[in-house]
């Protein structure tokens, strides 16, 4: 009766000790599975972070290179307002008392010998006088325009 006891409960641990190893084998395995496909997750996300970066480093080469265009292209266009801006105060200078001095001498001389004057010269002189007007009020405008 010992030895069919013992036959019993040998059956008995031999089968829940193979119920244990098939589950432990179970759970080692699905254990091993997801440590794989971690590790591939893991080299995915690698590839991508440094994919990610390049692009980053891309863009941002991108970004400086532009951003050098624009400013080189600012102090160009800054450098031609000064240049024009010299220039108009530089013509301003010396256009507009040559221009003063005729239209003055155009003045008095209708002003002073205005009967001695015979009308086709009179017009001539007023012709003179208002073109001489205008084009002292240009050259006001230009100088008007780079202090702007």
């Amino acid at each position: 009766a010992d030895s069919r006891e013992e036959t019993v409960v040998d059956g008995g641990s031999l089968v829940f000790v193979s119920m244990f190893g098939f589950l432990l084998i179970s759970n080692v395995r699905a254990e091993i599975k997801r440590k794989v496909e971690l590790k591939k997750l893991a080299e995915e996300l690698g590839t991508l972070t440094n994919h990610l970066q390049e692009k980053v480093d891309e863009q941002t080469g991108d970004i400086k290179r532009a951003y050098e265009v624009e400013k080189s292209s600012r102090l160009e266009l800054e450098d031609l307002g000064a240049i024009k801006n010299k220039f108009i105060l530089e013509t301003e200078k010396y256009l507009s008392p040559p221009i003063r001095n005729i239209k003055s001498n155009i003045s008095l001389v209708l002003q002073d010998r205005s009967a001695e004057l015979e009308e086709p010269l009179k017009v001539s002189l007023n012709k003179i006088n208002d073109s001489t007007t205008r084009l002292d009020a240009l050259v006001g405008e230009f100088v008007e325009i780079t202090n702007v």
